[in-house]
């Protein structure tokens, strides 16, 4: 008794194994007395959210507790004084203000003055050896 699985396979057979199958997924259609059912059930569905919402309009909020004002009222006072309480000890620091002189040409100048005269010097020594002075 041998496993099919024991069984060496070829590579087509293989890839036929591993392949997905690839079906297409099934159609949904409604039969008119699933249609009908269907309607009906949004049609109560419908009815169900008007009452509801008819409910919850004669509804009136309810009344707060004599208790809760002066609650609130002292809850928002705390609140207030904890912001202010951040605000009194923030402290404010700051560098000093250092504005960079802007260049112009005419510094630009300089370096390239510079280099011509540092080129003349180099040259002119180069030449006064090469003649032997």
């Amino acid at each position: 008794m041998s496993l099919e699985s024991e069984r060496p396979l070829s590579l087509d057979e293989l890839r036929q194994r591993n392949m997905r199958q690839t079906t297409p997924p099934p159609e949904w259609r409604l039969t008119e007395e699933e249609w009908g059912n269907l309607l009906d059930w949004i049609i109560d569905l419908h009815q169900l959210v008007k009452e509801q919402n008819s409910l919850l309009a004669q509804l009136k909020p309810p009344a707060q507790p004599p208790q809760l004002k002066p609650l609130a009222q002292d809850v928002s006072a705390i609140r207030e004084l904890l912001q202010q309480a951040g605000r009194k000890k923030e402290r404010h620091f700051s560098l000093p203000h250092i504005s960079l002189p802007r260049p112009n040409w005419a510094w630009l100048m300089v370096p390239a003055v510079l280099v011509g005269l540092a080129v003349l010097w180099y040259s002119s020594v180069t030449i006064l050896r090469a003649l032997g002075m």
